[in-house]
């Protein structure tokens, strides 16, 4: 690590005194200094040393269960943040149906006691014929399809994805997913 010269000042602590040549940094130090520039290497390489063990850690570990590696983790968010935000939306529309198809209720509750009440009377007067059965039918099928599917309202999908696009590049193999 070092080789000695003549009494020369100390690059750390200025003392004019036998110093040591430091051949990676080219610094001359006295003993005491040296030994200390000579433990911060030491201390660097320990710590090199931990790094070294961390990762080798990691890759054991990324080795072991492919969802700890970084990239699929990023997937995994996406789905997650994707899944999330079409929950919350469905979540919203239901709130906003929810209270629109309300108002709606009673009405179309309103037109099933007529229609009992239509049936009722038919039963009563006896007056049964396929035109009057037929329209009765008919309008039960009405009001069912209304119940299902209400005419002032419909559910419009758009081709236009509302979620955050994601691509898979890999350069190794010049290819896009």
């Amino acid at each position: 690590m070092a080789t000695t010269n003549a009494t020369t000042k100390c690059s750390t602590c200025n003392r004019e005194e036998r110093t040591y040549l430091c051949q990676g940094c080219s610094a001359n130090f006295c003993l005491k200094c040296l030994t200390k520039h000579h433990q911060a290497h030491i201390d660097e390489l320990d710590r090199i040393g931990n790094n070294y063990n961390n990762l080798r850690k990691r890759l054991v570990a990324q080795k072991k269960d492919p969802k700890k590696r970084p990239l699929i983790q990023q997937i995994t968010q996406w789905e997650n943040d994707s899944v999330n935000e079409i929950r919350r939306r469905a979540k919203e529309f239901r709130e906003i149906l929810k209270e629109y198809t309300d108002i709606s209720i009673p009405e179309t509750e309103k037109k099933l006691n007529d229609i009992a009440e239509e049936i009722r009377k038919t039963r009563e007067d006896n007056q049964l014929n396929e035109i009057h059965l037929d329209k009765l039918k008919e309008k039960l099928q009405k009001l069912a399809k209304e119940l299902d599917q209400p005419s002032n309202i419909s559910i419009e999908q758009k081709s236009a994805p509302f979620i955050k696009n994601f691509s898979l590049i890999l350069s190794k193999y010049n290819t896009s997913i």
